[in-house]
């Protein structure tokens, strides 16, 4: 009974202000859609924000995150980072409760052949999948989020200790002036 009132909740999604029940290809494609393009491209931005990279380059490679982080959703002040990191923060939590709820019954159910060992096997394999799946995806895009908070700070500090050490340097050379005066 709790798990199935769980499953309603876990395939259920509104949209258009209806609610449309999930099928087994939709939610497919959606693991799909964050194992190939979400997962991918957040380990190489996150990559390419952790490389000791010439400043020029850096600044190119920081433009680029900057620019991806500031795409918004249309209606909404959430960026699709934001929409990302939530979304597969969501998941992970639905993950977690779909496996706490399906697979610790507490106690080891009796199969009637091998057949149904396997095919229940398979079903938590793949729910652990989905799960690993889920946390990649949301670490890597609130480590990408992070580095790119830390990186901006980094960048900031540098250009006041530039603008600092500029204005030091003019303070020395007028004091050297005044000296010779």
């Amino acid at each position: 009974p709790r798990f199935a009132r769980l499953e309603r909740l876990y395939f259920r999604v509104i949209w258009r202000d209806r609610v449309t029940t999930l099928t087994a290809e939709s939610m497919g494609s959606m693991w799909m859609i964050l194992t190939s393009v979400l997962l991918p491209l957040g380990t190489v931005m996150a990559l390419l924000m952790t490389l000791p990279l010439p400043r020029l380059l850096e600044s190119v490679v920081m433009g680029t995150v900057n620019q991806m982080f500031s795409i918004k959703l249309p209606s909404t002040k959430l960026s699709i980072f934001g929409a990302i990191t939530i979304g597969t923060f969501l998941l992970l939590c639905f993950e977690s409760l779909y496996l706490a709820a399906k697979y610790n019954t507490g106690y080891v159910e009796q199969f009637n052949s091998d057949c149904s060992l396997v095919r229940y096997r398979a079903g938590k394999w793949r729910e652990e999948r989905n799960f690993w799946i889920s946390f990649a995806t949301f670490a890597i895009y609130w480590l990408l989020y992070r580095l790119n908070w830390i990186k901006k700070e980094l960048r900031d500090t540098r250009r006041a200790l530039d603008d600092a050490g500029g204005q030091r340097a003019v303070a020395t050379r007028d004091a050297g002036a005044e000296k010779e005066d």
